[in-house]
């Protein structure tokens, strides 16, 4: 759930900068591999959280 989240997230995030700084796809593509790489990161913390349960 967290990695949809912050994937979408930081998708969003992108598309508002590229329609600010008029960016087309760059802010988008960025955004969305820093939300995947957050995500996933993430997940794998959370992971390894309940591991040591």
């Amino acid at each position: 759930m967290e990695v949809i989240i912050l994937t979408v997230g930081g998708a969003w995030l992108g598309q508002q900068l590229d329609a600010v700084w008029n960016t087309k796809p760059i802010m988008l593509a960025v955004g969305l591999f820093i939300g995947l790489g957050l995500g996933f990161t993430s997940a794998a913390l959370t992971f390894k959280a309940l591991l040591k349960e």
